[in-house]
């Protein structure tokens, strides 16, 4: 997918997201099982794009984690932020998805992350590696879409 088609899929589903800004509390509640308190600080005084942002940092976090520890070959260290990774994309991108009023695209978001849960699973069970720096580069291309949307956003607000 190019980085454009990312922009605009973010874009369509950003402006899905904060119309159905109550589903913004559920990313709150997935995101405090893994923020320290200066980022429960954040996340309760961010926006919708903010929210997200902070979902896929968490995410990110715990894929490092997991890369890390299959640098220095520890096995829990690996599974338990393996763990956490899928509970960041179950708690909170896949809970914050409204799929009566976001229709195809909430359905293309749900089989993204559905593959990024298939993918953190076979990295776990088969010790691959490799796989789990290709999630971490689609992952960290989503996220940086995110940004340049929130860039967008801030320049479209301005103009106002």
């Amino acid at each position: 997918m190019s980085s454009a088609a990312v922009r605009a899929w973010i874009h369509e589903w950003t402006e899905f997201f904060i119309r159905c800004h109550t589903k913004g509390v559920q990313i709150v509640r997935g995101l405090r099982a893994y923020a320290e308190v200066d980022r429960q600080t954040a996340v309760l005084s961010a926006n919708a794009i903010d929210l997200v942002l902070l979902t896929y940092e968490a995410l990110m976090r715990r894929l490092k984690q997991a890369s890390e520890a299959f640098s220095t070959k520890d096995v829990a260290a690996r599974g338990e932020a393996l763990s956490r990774a899928l509970e960041v994309i179950d708690k909170g991108l896949i809970g914050s998805l409204d799929m009566k009023q976001g229709g195809q695209l909430s359905q293309q978001l749900l089989s993204q992350y559905q593959l990024w849960i298939a993918q953190i699973l076979h990295c776990n069970v088969h010790a691959d590696s490799a796989l789990l720096g290709e999630l971490i580069k689609q992952v960290d291309v989503v996220r940086s879409a995110w940004d340049q949307v929130k860039d967008e956003s801030k320049r479209a607000a301005a103009l106002r």
